[in-house]
């Protein structure tokens, strides 16, 4: 028996990676390797079936620390470690993947598996959805805004209508998977007071599906610049002001920057340094 690869150094993760981290891991190589994206490349299949094996286990927290303890002998029936879903047969690559799919990718590739690890090649399965990151200036997550965002989807091949071939060969576009890469422009509308981190999801503007399933969603995760005079809370907006001694012992007006421009505002006499101050409708 041949051996195995480790199952971190399969995801391309550290031993301590986080759940978050192995199913980010996970998601991109099962995307890379789907055998409906590689119908007649083994080398392929061969590596979707390595990922999901090792998604399986490091997914799953009592086979993860069986794993981390025993390695592959504290997993895999063959080595006498009790193996996959309790049975003697060893690994199934695809008789619980239909679940962890439907899971992960929202019902995109997961339907095309049954119970007996052969594809419902007929069935309409939705597409994948595509995650990108952009990142806007803090007045602009304040104010709202429109960004034109290049996407790289997966579009129909023209010359062979998204079949996959031309007569009797396979399409030298697409190789016979019936798309080629292409570079797409969407324009996105953040709404103002989006918070970092939060995401827009954009529906229909993921990769095709397969068999008249629908497209995937766009889903736009919003990263917000630090900005050099404000500093945020939830909805509120901090800034500090500097003033003059004299001002702070006798009082005085003084220009206040907010996120709407400079308002004017009227220091008490006798106020004392790292005083706060609220000014209401002017945060997010």
């Amino acid at each position: 028996m041949a051996d195995k690869r480790d199952y971190y150094e399969v995801l391309g993760v550290q031993k301590g990676a986080s759940a978050d981290e192995i199913k980010k891991a996970y998601r991109s190589l099962a995307r890379k390797y789907h055998p409906d994206l590689h119908p007649d490349d083994k080398d392929c299949a061969e590596k979707f079936k390595e990922v999901n094996e090792a998604y399986e286990v490091l997914s799953d927290p009592s086979k993860k620390e069986r794993y981390d303890q025993f390695g592959h002998a504290g997993v895999d029936p063959n080595y006498g470690g009790g193996g996959f879903n309790g049975g003697a047969g060893g690994f199934n690559p695809f008789g619980d993947m239909g679940d962890i799919f439907e899971n992960l990718f929202g019902g995109g590739f997961g339907g095309g598996f049954s119970s007996s690890g052969r594809s419902r090649a007929n069935a309409p399965r939705r597409g994948q959805d595509i995650d990108i990151t952009v990142t806007i200036e803090f007045m602009e997550a304040c104010l709202g805004i429109k960004r034109d965002i290049k996407v790289s989807r997966l579009e129909k091949c023209p010359d062979c209508n998204g079949t996959g071939k031309i007569v009797k060969e396979k399409c030298p576009d697409c190789y016979g998977t019936g798309y080629i890469s292409s570079k797409k422009t969407i324009e996105v509308t953040i709404p103002a007071g989006i918070d970092n981190g939060q995401s827009i999801r954009i529906q229909g503007k993921g990769e095709p599906g397969t068999n008249g399933g629908p497209r995937g969603d766009l889903l736009v995760t919003v990263m917000i610049s630090a900005d050099a005079n404000f500093q945020r809370d939830g909805y509120n907006i901090f800034s500090d002001v500097r003033i003059t001694y004299p001002t702070a012992v006798l009082g005085g007006e003084i220009k206040v920057k907010t996120v709407d421009g400079e308002v004017l505002y009227e220091v008490k006499p006798g106020t004392a340094s790292g005083t706060k101050v609220r000014l209401k409708g002017k945060g997010m």
